[in-house]
Order: structure tokens, then C-alpha cells, then sequence
């Protein structure tokens, strides 16, 4: 459980760049913040998870498309699947 407080914080702090690294980074920090609070983990601050979560949100936004669809990069071309 010690080394589970650094590895948070990578996550945390995670420099996503296409739309697979964003989904993969942002999606697991909807579960850290509660279980930062029931492990007790003082080094993960709710405020910035909720922050990173929110930034997350907001690039996978710009990845979607007029089509609905959604690219790997925002100026890229969308694919169906």
C-alpha cells in the first residue's frame, strides 16, 4: 500500500497527449478520489483530482467531432468504431 500514494500522484499528474492516452489517464481518476479517502491517503488532494477529472472531460470533448464521432487528435479525421 505505500507505493499505491506515488503511483496516484503519477496518475494524477499524467501528460495525456492523444485521445487513447487521455481516456486511459482520466478514467481511473474517477475511483481515486474515494479511495484516497477510505485508504487515507493524505498526498491526494480531492480538489485537484476533481480538477483533472474535469480537464480530462473537457479533452475528450475537443477530440468529438460535428459527426459525433471522435478522433485520436483533435485535427485528425474521426473513425465510426
Amino acid at each position: 500500500m505505500s507505493r499505491l500514494g506515488p503511483a496516484l500522484r503519477y496518475l494524477v499528474r499524467y501528460p495525456y497527449g492523444c485521445l487513447e492516452q487521455a481516456m486511459s489517464g482520466f478514467l481511473p481518476l474517477v475511483s481515486v478520489k474515494e479511495l484516497a479517502r477510505s485508504l487515507e491517503l493524505a498526498e491526494i488532494d480531492a480538489r485537484s483530482v476533481d480538477r483533472f477529472v474535469r480537464a480530462g472531460v473537457d479533452k475528450v470533448l475537443r477530440h468529438q467531432h460535428g459527426d459525433g464521432h471522435f478522433s485520436l487528435w483533435p485535427s485528425s479525421r474521426t473513425y465510426p468504431h
